[in-house]
């Protein structure tokens, strides 16, 4: 113990000491604060998003959503299930709260807000209210503080947090520990309403089963778009009858197939058979994962392929990089351009007036095309492709999305292909200054004939620094900013060390 005492007095007396202290004292604070909101942030989630009251303000780009509903004099309810005093002061859906009562300004003969005490089940006038126990399809839902009821005539839906303990989280984008990323309240709000002022509404299907990766922000999308979303076990079930599109995410497994002539209806059979009915197919695919050489056949017949090279014996597929215009250092992550042509053009149009047209993608490959498929998105001339870690080809303007139409007695089948699992994430969704969003949205306008979509509508973003800020030139800032912390810490050191020494 003696000696322990001795040791420790003389490391305190040694000049490097103030250096060491003050190292460690850095280091601590470090720990704590980041500790400290970690755990504040688990625990509460939303409640620390505190977007600026500037932020909150409605854009008008839902005008031409409402134009046709206000002339025909259609109501809307938009209907908060909590007192409007407790509302107007919740950590997250004052915000909701707020929007809600702009777009009700902005829009008084269409919209009226309601406020019902879901605890008593009671309005805001005191009179009893029947609380939905199923939505328009007879499935069972709960309706708790956190939901909003959108009511028009006999139609209804009704928006419910089930994803945090903070409430209203689907009028928010959330990452994976269940971070803000941005607030939605606009797009949601005015995405539900236009869902409640249509009679009919599609229903779009994930495929199970194959390790497919679906994220969120795609499924709240397309519930922004006016589908009901579901999913399809394709093993043991045909492609429902009331499906209009049927979406194949990022599968590490392929579908089965059965021989020719065999009679047995193989999965690769049923998305045959939702084709020809004039079904529409979203395919997003992992160039990086393995081949599946069945549903990549499929859509090989309908003329898009990943394009691949031969070295060595090894097929690799050629993977787009982007030296000189990329979003990230590593070269990978790219923006990609609206392609020449009619349908590309098409696409264009419907939001052009609110956004750049460029999208983000991200380890994407190129595709060849035949037959009647035409490019969507195409990356810059400044792309090369590499296979296997060497350059195949420096031409640049390479196809990273591509639709084929196909005639069927069941009306068209359009397939997209997009050889990235980036497009519809929700940091390439999310973004202010790209148009992942309303690319997403035009596209589905093309698959559905519905073009009520909320384009232009943009989020307000929790985090200012998201990837479109990443350029090359930003990110060696950011590296510089980075090395500048422990820099400085080791010149004060220095500092201190020599001037006691000097005394």
């Amino acid at each position: 113990m003696k000696n322990f005492l001795e040791k420790l007095r003389a490391w305190v007396k040694a000049p490097s000491f103030p250096t060491k202290l003050a190292t460690l004292i850095v280091i601590v604070a470090l720990i704590v604060v980041n500790v400290t909101v970690y755990a504040l942030d688990t625990a509460f989630g939303l409640y620390i998003y505190t977007p600026d009251t500037e932020d909150l303000t409605v854009s008008g780009r839902t005008d031409s959503m409402f134009s046709d509903a206000i002339k025909l004099g259609k109501e809307v309810s938009v209907i908060f299930c909590m007192p409007e005093d407790e509302l107007s002061v919740h950590s997250t859906g004052s915000y909701v709260y707020k929007t809600a009562k702009q777009l009700a300004e902005r829009y008084p003969d269409l919209i009226k807000l309601d406020f019902w005490n879901i605890i008593t089940k009671r309005d805001a006038d005191g009179n009893r209210v029947e609380v939905y126990k199923e939505d328009m399809r007879g499935n069972e839902i709960a309706v708790r503080q956190n939901s909003v009821i959108f009511r028009c005539g006999d139609n209804y839906r009704v928006v419910t947090d089930s994803y945090s303990t903070a409430g209203f989280a689907p009028f928010f984008t959330l990452d994976s520990s269940s971070s803000i990323t941005s607030y939605n309240g606009e797009e949601v709000l005015s995405s539900m309403i236009a869902w409640v002022l249509t009679n009919e509404h599609k229903t779009a299907y994930f495929t199970t089963y194959h390790g497919e990766a679906t994220d969120i922000s795609l499924t709240n999308l397309l519930a922004c778009a006016g589908y009901y979303v579901d999913t399809v076990d394709l093993r043991t079930e045909n492609v429902p009858e009331d499906a209009a599109a049927l979406f194949i995410m990022n599968p590490t497994a392929d579908f089965e197939r059965a021989a020719e002539g065999s009679g047995i209806v193989s999965e690769m059979e049923r998305i045959r058979l939702f084709a020809a009915s004039g079904g529409d197919i979203y395919v997003s695919l992992d160039p990086y994962a393995k081949r599946l050489p069945a549903l990549e056949a499929f859509i090989a017949e309908r003329g898009i392929a990943l394009a691949t090279t031969e070295r060595d014996g090894v097929t690799y597929r050629n993977i787009v990089k982007d030296p000189d215009n990329a979003i990230t250092t590593d070269g990978f992550t790219i923006r990609a351009d609206i392609a020449d042509g009619e349908l590309a053009s098409r696409i264009l149009s419907r939001y052009s007036e609110t956004g750049s047209g460029d999208v983000i993608v991200s380890s994407t490959a190129a595709l060849t095309l035949s037959g009647g498929a035409v490019p969507v998105l195409v990356s810059t001339r400044s792309a090369e492709t590499v296979a296997g870690g060497v350059t195949v080809s420096r031409e640049g303007n390479y196809t990273v999305a591509a639709m084929s139409a196909l005639e069927t007695d069941g009306g068209t089948s359009n397939l997209f292909v997009t050889p990235s699992i980036y497009l519809t994430a929700s940091d390439a969704l999310i973004s202010s200054g790209y148009s992942n969003k309303d690319f997403a949205y035009s596209l589905l306008a093309e698959f559905s004939g519905n073009d009520n979509m909320p384009y232009g509508i943009k989020p307000v973003l929790y985090n200012k620094s998201t990837l479109q800020n990443l350029t090359m030139s930003t990110a060696r800032a950011y590296t510089a900013a980075i090395l500048a912390v422990p820099a400085l810490l080791a010149i004060i050191g220095v500092a201190v060390t020599v001037r006691r020494k000097n005394r």
